[in-house]
């Protein structure tokens, strides 16, 4: 079955982030790629190590020993998280202005004749797919950044220990902290393909 090919009003009258996200299927990139993958392996080590820390310190304990030395204070460990999360939040406002300068730059350099050719040759989708990354990167880094917050906040606060509720939430945060990370190494592919892109079209537009 032939895709549905998008014109460039249809993006121009669809431009809203989440219309975007389901047109361009970016949500296989969240969770199905590989890269997703990758990132959900590296949460849930991360999940495993701070609940053996985390139950080390409490009153909930396992029924297994764990293998880390009760030296650690609680209020040391809870200090050591806000410091982390407060570096971890301060790293991402620089990957969120990354991924807006990067789209800005970008689209500036690609020419009114060279998306007249892309249209012309109906590959408008394909640029808009690239392109979004771009947005999509933003979206996630800025999500993790209002994760963050709200954990901060939230070791000021006398909540009892739940560890079913530290194990959904560590697995959340660390899984979208991990994948804003990749996913912003990801953009230089997606710089490389669309310089080659524009070099591609620009050619064509000469011939």
């Amino acid at each position: 079955m032939k895709r549905e090919k998008n014109s460039i009003e249809f993006y121009y009258q669809n431009n809203r982030f989440w219309k975007l996200f389901w047109k361009s299927k970016k949500y296989r990139d969240l969770l199905f790629s590989k890269e997703a993958f990758f990132c959900l392996c590296l949460s849930i080590i991360t999940t495993y190590l701070l609940m053996l820390i985390m139950t080390e310190h409490t009153s909930m304990k396992l029924d297994y020993p764990t293998v880390l030395s009760s030296e650690l204070d609680l209020k040391e460990l809870t200090d050591t998280i806000r410091s982390l999360l407060l570096t971890i939040g301060g790293g991402f406002f620089s990957l969120l202005g990354f991924s807006v300068g990067g789209l800005a730059i970008l689209t500036g350099t690609i020419s009114s004749d060279v998306i007249s050719k892309i249209v012309d040759k109906e590959k408008i989708d394909d640029l808009m797919s690239v392109i979004f990354n771009f947005y999509m990167a933003g979206a996630i880094t800025g999500f993790s950044i209002i994760l963050c917050v709200i954990t901060y906040v939230f070791t000021f606060t006398a909540i009892e220990f739940k560890i079913w509720l530290f194990l959904i939430w560590g697995l959340v945060l660390s899984y979208f902290v991990y994948f804003s990370i990749v996913y912003s190494i990801m953009l230089l592919g997606t710089c490389i393909r669309l310089f080659l892109l524009k070099h591609f079209y620009t050619v064509l537009d000469k011939d």
